[in-house]
């Protein structure tokens, strides 16, 4: 191995790697081989390294096995009795999921759900004849209709725009850096627990790996600060292409709460210029 003209410091440097082991054998400095190998800090102009491995190999043993191919990740989704996937190849079993904890395997590509309270999770992941599992499957949430609180954006105190396509209720409320929209909402909670926030947006102010454009806010409970929300970029003038935040749990009281959506100080995003989002409506559930 060879590394040419290598700037550092006062010098440059020709540096070669000859052989192959787990150490040095030989450390020379134009020519001259050295004790240590190690280059001092102070040389200048044109220095050749000629680095001489020892020939030798770790000790120990290898564990080599063969080659194992993991069964296809399932395809879960919703259906009127419950929960389905497909059937994956070389599968044995299949293990469901609930909130992140396994109900057990099964052999069956269906589930039957009853009547909740409060929102669940689930998940399933196949499992082949070695129990080797594949990856967990998409997340499907199941609900009841009294256990959650659709909140349209453009029913309270801002207006509604309605200029791109795909919104839900009567269009969405425009977030930009400069006008500072404060959203004030309100809404009646049935009981005492632990609710998550989920809110569908769109942001196309930039391609979704750079650009820093990631729209930022903070959302207030009853006058609180409860959490910074962030709504990434989902593609450059993608301002139709709607998608959902990650959670935001926080824990409510039963009956009317306020909630603000508000832009403070330390909301800034690495852009610096632009942190601008359309939101359509916020999902309000119960999980615990």
């Amino acid at each position: 191995y060879q590394l040419k003209n290598f700037p550092y410091r006062g010098g440059v440097y020709n540096i070669s790697v000859s052989g192959h082991g787990n150490g040095i054998a030989s450390f020379k400095v134009d020519g001259r081989e050295t004790e240590y190998p190690h280059v001092p800090a102070g040389l200048e102009g044109l220095i050749h390294i000629e680095i001489t491995m020892n020939g030798k190999e770790s000790g120990g043993d290898f564990n080599l096995r063969e080659n194992h191919t993991a069964p296809d990740t399932p395809v879960l989704r919703l259906t009127e009795t419950g929960l389905a996937w497909n059937h994956v190849p070389g599968a044995v079993s299949y293990t469901l999921f609930r909130n992140g904890e396994p109900l057990g395997s099964q052999t069956e590509t269906t589930s039957r759900l009853h009547a909740v309270s409060m929102l669940e999770e689930y998940q399933v992941l196949a499992v082949d004849d070695s129990g080797v599992p594949s990856f967990l499957s998409n997340p499907v949430i199941h609900t009841s209709g009294e256990s959650v609180r659709l909140i349209q954006a453009e029913n309270f105190n801002l207006s509604a725009a309605s200029s791109f396509d795909g919104y839900s209720g009567q269009g969405y409320v425009k977030f930009t850096k400069q006008n500072n929209a404060r959203l004030v909402f309100e809404a009646d909670i049935p009981e005492d627990g632990l609710y998550s926030f989920v809110f569908r947006y769109a942001n196309g102010s930039g391609p979704v790996n750079t650009e820093n454009k990631c729209a930022l806010r903070s959302m207030f409970v009853n006058g609180d600060f409860a959490s910074a929300l962030a709504f990434p970029q989902r593609g450059s003038l993608e301002w139709s292409n709607w998608g959902h935040t990650a959670p935001v749990l926080y824990s409510l009281k039963s009956g009317r709460n306020s909630f603000e959506i508000r832009l403070e100080p330390f909301n800034e995003n690495m852009n610096m210029e632009v942190n601008d989002f359309l939101l359509d409506r916020i999902t309000i559930s119960r999980v615990r």
